[in-house]
């Protein structure tokens, strides 16, 4: 910790600008928070990238070599690492919003069927789906037979165009 923290503050070759003295003493405090954790956290601090070997190379300034110690290495490896943590977070998100969506959307039409429910839009879904289906011509015609005339608006015409 020692020896980061003197590489960070002392290094004649960070620049000032990106690494700032009174702002490394932030971040050694929040690294030292991130490290003592009992249970890890999904989060990294703000400034984590700062202590890997990319950032540092980064914010040295030309014709010096950045600070090396094998803990910005270390650093470098986590921060890959939590990247893949988060991607998977985010896949394993999708995965659980999908789910969710498709449980409510069986729970929705098994209620529906229970109360003997049915929206108007339920009503246009079933006709297109009956209209769709293999005996749909006869439907056709039979509509056809009994009705002069369909009125049908703008927004349902999508839905049921073999009328």
């Amino acid at each position: 910790r020692d020896m980061v923290k003197a590489l960070l503050l002392e290094h004649p070759g960070l620049n000032r600008n990106q690494y700032r003295l009174n702002s490394i003493a932030n971040w050694i405090v929040a690294m030292d928070q991130c490290l003592k954790s009992e249970a890890p956290q999904p989060h990294l601090f703000k400034e984590f990238f700062k202590f890997t070997a990319d950032a540092l190379a980064k914010g040295t300034k030309k014709k010096h070599t950045p600070p090396a110690h094998p803990f910005f290495d270390l650093c470098t490896r986590m921060l890959e690492c939590h990247r893949q943590l988060i991607d998977a977070y985010d896949q394993k998100l999708v995965y659980l919003k999908h789910s969710l969506f498709e449980y409510a959307r069986e729970q929705a039409s098994r209620r529906k069927q229970q109360s003997n429910t049915q929206t108007f839009d339920d009503l246009l879904v079933n006709l297109n789906n009956a209209l769709m289906s293999a005996s749909g011509p006869s439907l056709v015609e039979s509509i056809r037979q009994r009705y002069q005339a369909a009125l049908i608006d703008e927004f349902q015409i999508k839905r049921i165009s073999i009328l």
